[in-house]
């Protein structure tokens, strides 16, 4: 377990952290590829839950700013739409 999993199990585990090194911590573990933590990581950052000093005033992290889809595919921004069915399968009988 690398040690940015170490982290995010101790700030889930009740450990406080300043909003910037809990921001950081939550895009570290996208990076690495840990995405479960990384969701429980952010979903305790909105909650407002173990951050020593609140959010910011300026705080960017609201439910709409960040998508499921985005954390899954770090690639896919939220404007990205899926892509169209091609013809060959729209064209099938039910």
């Amino acid at each position: 377990m690398s040690n940015t999993c170490d982290k995010a199990g101790a700030f889930l585990g009740g450990a406080s952290l300043q909003f910037q090194m809990a921001n950081e911590l939550w895009e570290q573990l996208k990076d690495e590829n840990e995405l479960s933590l990384a969701r429980l990581v952010l979903a305790r950052i909105r909650r407002e839950e173990g951050l020593l000093g609140g959010l910011p005033a300026n705080r960017w992290c609201g439910p709409s700013s960040l998508t499921c889809a985005t954390l899954s595919n770090p690639h896919r921004s939220r404007r990205d739409k899926p892509a169209p069915l091609s013809p060959s399968y729209s064209s099938l009988p039910i």
